[in-house]
Parts: structure tokens; sequence; C-alpha cells
């Protein structure tokens, strides 16, 4: 699946994984294959964590939603 601007786009942004019995949080990004935004929003946030590899007490996972229809740029197929 690729987005507009070519690059390959996969529904897992970010993850990472602390202690197994911490919390899990799971983030979504574009339900809506017209609503960029959300995705974008979770892509620039995973760039700073990656970059801070801060440590995390549990699970967070940042996902984008509709895969086929942020291909397309259509809200939904």
């Amino acid at each position: 699946m690729t987005a507009p601007g070519n690059e390959p786009l996969d529904h897992l942004i970010y993850r990472a994984c602390g202690s197994p019995d911490g919390p899990t949080l799971l983030v979504f990004g574009s339900l809506h294959g017209n609503e960029t935004a959300g995705s974008r929003a979770l892509e620039r946030i995973a760039e700073r964590l990656r970059a801070t590899e801060p440590r995390v007490r549990g699970r967070l996972y940042f996902f984008r939603g509709n895969l086929r229809a942020l291909a397309k740029g259509v809200r939904f197929i």
C-alpha cells in the first residue's frame, strides 16, 4: 500500500515496549482516508520519540487506520 506521495504505508507507525505489567496505549490516526492529519501528527510524534528513546512502563502503539482509503485520498473504501 502506498500513499499519494508513493511512500509505502503500514498500519503500525510506532511501537515502544517497556515492562509487561504496565498499561497498553493504542493511538489511531486517519480512520478516514481523506483525513490525513491524524497519521501525520503521529508520524511527527514518533520521530521525536525515536530520537529520544524514552523508557516506557507498558506498551505504546501508534497506528494508521484505513490504508486503502489513505492511498486513494478518499474518505472510506
